[in-house]
């Protein structure tokens, strides 16, 4: 029996985490940070309370790999709570930025 994660089931944010959780983790740092200003670019359509409270509230118990890094996981909860088509914008918008890092790393690595 394998273990499903509550963002698996979630056909727009399951393959953005996959890849996330992939990446070293200094690139999830930098991917993190712009996460957070695609994300921010979306305001008027997320739930402001919850990002005021994520804004007023660290994290302090590290559970999930994605917690570590405070950016990661203020974005995660964030599209957790967000509208399905404001997630599904936001996480093809992620992905497209994460393809493109992708291939600059594979291309950096390859030279």
């Amino acid at each position: 029996m394998s273990y499903v994660r509550w963002y698996d089931e979630d056909p727009y944010l399951a393959p953005v985490m996959k890849i996330l959780e992939q990446l070293p983790v200094e690139l999830q740092d930098s991917v993190a940070q712009d996460l957070v200003q695609i994300i921010m670019s979306y305001k008027d359509n997320l739930n402001d309370a919850k990002i005021n409270y994520l804004n007023e509230n660290l994290l302090s118990n590290y559970r999930r790999w994605y917690d570590i890094n405070p950016h990661l996981h203020s974005s995660i909860e964030i599209l957790k709570t967000a509208n399905p088509q404001t997630k599904k914008e936001i996480c093809d918008s992620v992905l497209e930025f994460l393809f493109q890092i992708m291939i600059q790393e594979s291309l950096i690595n390859h030279e």
